[in-house]
């Protein structure tokens, strides 16, 4: 089973003891990781803004050497930053480390759908003569945001007319009230990637602060999730934002209860 885990929840775990953690990944059974990077002076002042000691580019090659020591691969890369400002520096990224696609957050309001499209767009085909790919992760807001008559993330992908791929947070699709499932049809187009994600409620019961809680405990049926991950081909990622509990556990959890799903 290929799966990765996306690192932002985890930062502070994986800068506690980076060689130790990424073992403890890969012993679970995942393939993969997906760090955030951004720009910057250092990586405290990284975690002031953006409140995780996320990867500045320079450690890359470094820790993507530390993960293929484990077996752990790295395909796609959250961008913390604007991606057409910084195409040509994403691009030297990408080819020193094996980078296939990075990721931007959608933003949800209205008065930015336009220059959203249009920059995600430019950015995109900034990056795609040098085989990398643009996509587009999404929180609860932007799925609860609509544009038109569907939520505004999609209105979004469908704007950039498939130059721009979808990876597809279902925890936090299910927690805007969406069938993830049926989301993921939706996004057929442009589907790239899928985080997977689990919640005890949606945004009409449940606190944000308390929404993500170990895979397998939750409301989300992965079943489906994962069928679809199958046949589309596309990667897929376990994005635990934060826990009530012993995180890693919960990321050892999720690998556990998906392998068992699968099997």
């Amino acid at each position: 089973m290929q799966l990765g885990v996306q690192l932002y929840g985890a930062m502070d775990l994986f800068r506690k003891d980076p060689q130790g953690f990424l073992s403890k990944l890969a012993h679970a059974g995942y393939t993969d990781i997906e760090p955030c990077v951004a720009f910057g002076d250092s990586v405290e002042s990284l975690a002031q803004k953006w409140g995780k000691p996320i990867w500045l580019p320079g450690e890359v090659a470094g820790f993507r050497t530390m993960a293929e020591r484990e077996g752990l691969s790295i395909h796609s890369c959250h961008s913390f930053d604007n991606p057409l400002e910084h195409a040509e520096e994403l691009v030297s990224l990408a080819e020193e480390n094996g980078i296939k696609a990075f990721v931007v957050n959608c933003p949800s309001e209205e008065a930015v759908f336009d220059g959203t499209v249009e920059n995600c767009v430019a950015a995109a085909e900034a990056l795609a003569p040098h085989g990398i790919e643009l996509w587009m992760h999404n929180h609860y807001r932007e799925i609860l945001a609509r544009h038109g008559d569907t939520t505004f993330y999609e209105a979004v992908l469908a704007a950039c007319g498939g130059k721009v791929g979808a990876q597809l947070d279902v925890g936090w699709a299910l927690y805007a009230g969406e069938d993830p499932a049926a989301m993921m049809d939706r996004l057929a187009f442009c589907l790239r990637a899928v985080h997977y994600k689990d919640t005890n409620g949606d945004y009409r019961e449940t606190p944000v602060e308390n929404h993500p809680i170990a895979l397998g405990k939750g409301s989300l049926d992965a079943r489906p999730i994962m069928e679809r991950v199958k046949a589309a081909g596309v990667s897929a990622l376990v994005d635990q934002d934060s826990s009530p509990g012993d995180l890693l556990e919960d990321l050892l959890e999720a690998a556990r209860s998906l392998a068992a799903l699968e099997g």
